[in-house]
This record gives structure tokens, sequence and C-alpha cells, in this order.
């Protein structure tokens, strides 16, 4: 069957995705293309993909088996095919794993450039999975973006890593959006060890979500004791 690789409609049938990927590649995508609805355009840069990940060596049928296998020579081959693909999780899955924290600074281009939040936040995962302290400055250029809210991975590394500098940006984020931040904060606030957090930790301990209110309640105590 002849097919335009670049046709950005959906895929209708086993047949198509068969056509387009062949057996191996579409006895594993099929039914996730169907249900999910993947272009013609996405699984012909999946196949593409998954052809030059697998002439290193591999056999692997899906993106998914990526998540348990790290090989540094898959990144830049996960990077050049990432903006060609509209359902990006699958690349920033792959992508997540701790060997592969040189690439960060390419990872943080990738959230900067997004306007999707839910991608945003994806990123955000990779780039916590993958953290590394030598890349704190690039974390706080994210975390003083003007549209960044806070409530994402990248407030979780800096709080983690016990950076001083992210505190007041943090005080301003939860001020600014409390309802977004509430978890981050509650959660890992108390890290920054800083004074100003005592006040918004016993609110949030009053907080009517349960999940929040027991976090703040917990690291109370850090201050109290």
């Amino acid at each position: 069957m002849f097919f335009d690789e670049l046709d950005t409609t959906y895929v209708r049938s086993k047949e198509e995705v068969f056509s387009i990927m062949g057996n191996y590649y579409g006895n594993a995508y099929y039914r996730a293309a169907i249900r999910q609805g993947f272009t013609k355009k996405e699984l012909t840069t999946l196949k593409k993909m998954l052809d030059e990940i697998n002439s290193l060596g591999y056999n692997f049928s899906n993106l998914h088996k990526l998540t348990y296998e790290a090989d540094l020579r898959f990144v830049p081959i996960l990077l050049k095919y990432y903006n060609a693909m509209e359902k990006k999780e699958g690349i920033l899955q792959a992508l997540s794993h701790k060997e592969y924290y040189a690439y960060t600074p390419a990872i943080i281009e990738m959230y900067c450039n997004e306007k999707n939040a839910m991608i945003r936040f994806a990123i955000s995962s990779t780039l916590f999975v993958i953290r590394n302290k030598k890349y704190v400055g690039l974390y706080l250029k994210i975390a003083n973006m003007e549209d960044y809210i806070g409530d994402d991975m990248i407030s979780v590394i800096l709080c983690k890593y016990r950076i001083k500098e992210f505190s007041s940006r943090f005080i301003d984020l939860y001020n600014m959006n409390p309802d977004a931040v509430s978890w981050n904060m509650a959660n890992y606030g108390y890290l920054l060890n800083d004074r100003r957090i005592l006040p918004i930790l016993e609110d949030l301990a009053k907080s009517s979500r349960k999940d929040i209110s027991l976090e703040a309640k917990k690291h109370l105590r850090s201050y109290l004791d």
C-alpha cells in the first residue's frame, strides 16, 4: 500500500499500521495507534527512530523497551526525532535514565521551548530523574522564568538540593499561585530550611486536602524540633 510519510491523518485500521511500520513494529503498536490516535507521520517517525536504534545491535519492537535499557548512543537519536513526534511522552520516558545527565542542557532547552503544560511537566520529570548538581544554574534559570508556575519537578530538584537562592522565588511562586504550588511546598519546602516557610506550612497543615495537610504537619516538626 502506498502512503505519504508526511501524512498527518490518523490511522484507522491494523492494516494501515502494518503497511507503515511492518509486521514487527506494527504488531507492537497497532492497538495503541488506533486507540490513542497516531498519525501516519508519527508512525513513520517511530519506525525510522526504532530502525536507527536497532541498527546499534538491538531488537526493540517499541519505544517503551528503552525505559529498561540505557545506552548513551540512544540519546542523539531520540533528540533528533523529538520535535517530529506529537506524542512526546514515549521519548521523554526513554530519556529518563541517570546515565543521560550530560544531556541536561539539551533537555532544559526543550523545556524552555515547550508551551504545552502537560508536556512541560513530563520534561521536568525526565530532568528530575537525570538531575545533577552541576546544572543547578540551569534549574534556577527555569525557576526564574516569567511563566514558571512552580508546580513541577524543577522546584522539587531545587528543594532537594537545598538551594538557598531558590527560597525567596519559591515563596513568591506559592504566594502567586498557592493552589498550584501547595503540594510541592508542603512536601519539599522544608528542605530549604528557611524560617519564612514555617507560617506557610502552618497554613497548609489546615488545608482541606488531607494529603497536603498530612505532609505539612509532618514537615512542620523539622522546624519545631
